[in-house]
């Protein structure tokens, strides 16, 4: 999976917010440059790289979730994170 992938994953679309943990877990400057998916779009995303972004997705969904307001954004990141281990076949949750 390269960077692209990973954000249409994430937003369901071509959305191409990155924030400062997938930054860093990716390898990639933050705040990203002008023109950053041009730049970093083709890189390729390990699946071990896959696994940390999908365990951040987790545990901002399960965070979300302990808040009660927060129901459908828990939902939105569990079902990406979800995504995400499809890709790389880790499959368990």
């Amino acid at each position: 999976m390269n960077l692209i992938q990973y954000m249409e994953a994430k937003y369901k679309g071509s959305a191409y917010a990155i924030t400062k943990k997938e930054a860093e877990v990716i390898g990639i400057p933050y705040p990203p440059p002008r023109g950053w998916v041009d730049v970093y779009g083709t890189w390729t995303i390990s699946d071990e790289q896959l696994k940390k972004l999908s365990a951040m997705a987790y545990d901002r969904a399960y965070k979300a979730a302990k808040k009660k307001k927060n129901k459908e954004k828990a939902g939105r990141f569990f079902h990406y994170a979800s995504n995400i281990l499809d890709v790389v076949g880790g499959g368990e949750k």
